[in-house]
């Protein structure tokens, strides 16, 4: 399945603008799963602009895709599901963390990182249950807090979703 955004800037300034997606995760919420991985590429842009980026669905949906378009420009965005390339969740998982970590060096809002996604559903499905709690908070830290060198302090601060 393949989706474009397209924008278009009409005005005789440039426009910087929020993406909504509000859309977009109407059709996806209900065809595919959360962990699924979507390749975002801009078609309209230079070569370093046109390279593939790879986020998590539940991620890509929660993001806010901020533009700049110069006057009478637009940009094209390919959205394409990816399935089952144990490559790609790889490097999908790699990119969200480094994207983690560039926002918490700039003490950016993370709640739309997928690290940060994961710990919200915990905490908004896991709380009734304690011990299922802790083995999964358990399992995050093992798994990708200790390898991105972070603690759940950093990312709790850092997610207005959460601090809230």
């Amino acid at each position: 399945m393949e989706t474009a955004v397209i924008s278009t800037n009409l005005n005789e300034t440039p426009v910087t603008f929020w993406v909504d997606l509000k859309e977009i995760t109407k059709l996806y919420d209900k065809t595919h799963s959360s962990g699924v991985v979507v390749m975002l590429q801009h078609w309209l842009g230079s070569e370093s602009e046109s390279k593939h980026e790879y986020y998590f669905l539940k991620e890509f949906l929660n993001m806010k895709m901020e533009q700049t378009l110069l006057p009478f420009h637009s940009s094209i965005y390919s959205i394409t599901i990816c399935y089952d390339d144990p490559y790609v969740l790889k490097r999908t998982l790699h990119s969200s963390i480094e994207r983690t970590k560039s926002k918490l060096a700039r003490r950016e809002n993370i709640e739309s990182e997928q690290i940060s996604l994961l710990i919200t559903d915990i905490l908004e499905s896991s709380y009734t249950n304690m011990a299922n709690f802790a083995n999964i908070m358990g399992s995050l830290q093992e798994t990708f807090l200790d390898a991105m060198g972070l603690n759940f302090y950093e990312l709790f601060i850092n997610n207005k979703k959460l601090t809230s």
